[in-house]
């Protein structure tokens, strides 16, 4: 809540020895576009106390922070081994980047369940409410959590519910990592994934070319009709099986093709692979 000062307040300390509250925090970040004397008058405080919570609050790696930006309760969360004991809900994720200054709003999206086109959407954190009823005229917390299934920085998944991942407060599959370092190390990130797409990219390249030559190129048109169906739609283990066994007939017959045609690329794959393929078939 925003505090409306008058300019006619007296500067008054009766809670210059009290311990910060949750309360006080929070009219304090709402409220720190005005002064330190405004500020002081406000709360009962003294001017470089104020001075000192405000650092407080934008310092990433203090409870105060924690408490105000996370939601949690400082006196039941001491250590970092207990904050990081279970996944911090998506609320206070999106709280987080909602009023945390250090965070730009308009590089984080959510990933979010769409009932009407039954599929997950991706949408932007800043978009506007235009198709869930009620007051809220920002989407991300107009939608129910329990449709949020991810929260994006730029390319980066920094908060996953199914994967139990939290790179923003650091918990469980987030390893201790925050969304400060996220931030910081982003391009590095950014880079390396890069790398690495380009890396498999040329694998898929060899692999398929050494498909073509195995199974040649009609049996390669099928293996791929195969995948995209079984792709498709929701699947079991049995159609699973049913499709491996389909692809291993595909490879014996493009063997025993060759070996009719007496092709010496019949004799391309070592033992091993061979061993490998009839443990699979059986």
């Amino acid at each position: 809540r925003v505090v409306h000062y008058a300019a006619s307040d007296e500067l008054k300390m009766d809670n210059i020895y009290m311990e910060w509250s949750l309360e006080d925090d929070t009219i304090l970040h709402n409220n720190r576009h005005l002064s330190p004397v405004r500020l002081a008058s406000m709360l009962g405080r003294g001017m470089h106390g104020v001075e000192a919570r405000m650092k407080k609050l934008t310092n990433v790696d203090s409870t105060a922070y924690r408490r105000l930006f996370g939601g949690e309760d400082i006196q039941n969360t001491d250590t970092d081994e207990n904050i990081s004991n279970k996944l911090t809900p998506v609320k206070e994720v999106l709280r987080r980047i909602q009023w945390d200054p250090t965070l730009p709003a308009s590089s984080f999206s959510i990933i979010h369940y769409d009932r009407v086109e039954d599929t997950l959407c991706e949408t932007p954190f800043e978009a506007e409410n235009d198709s869930i009823s009620g007051k809220e005229r920002q989407f991300v917390f107009a939608l129910p959590e329990h449709r949020i299934e991810a929260v994006k920085y730029l390319d980066r998944i920094v908060w996953n519910k199914e994967l139990r991942l939290d790179s923003v407060f650091g918990s469980m599959n987030g390893k201790g990592e925050t969304i400060d370092k996220v931030v910081e190390n982003y391009d590095d990130w950014k880079r390396e994934k890069e790398e690495k797409e380009e890396r498999n990219r040329l694998r898929q390249v060899e692999i398929l070319k050494e498909m073509h030559t195995i199974l040649g190129e009609m049996r390669v048109a099928t293996l791929k009709e195969m995948s995209s169906n079984l792709l498709r739609k929701e699947w079991d283990s049995e159609e699973v099986k049913d499709y491996v066994k389909r692809v291993l007939m595909l490879y014996f017959d493009a063997q025993k093709e060759r070996e009719d045609n007496g092709s010496d690329v019949a004799n391309a794959l070592d033992e091993e692979e061979e061993d490998t393929f009839d443990i699979i078939y059986v």
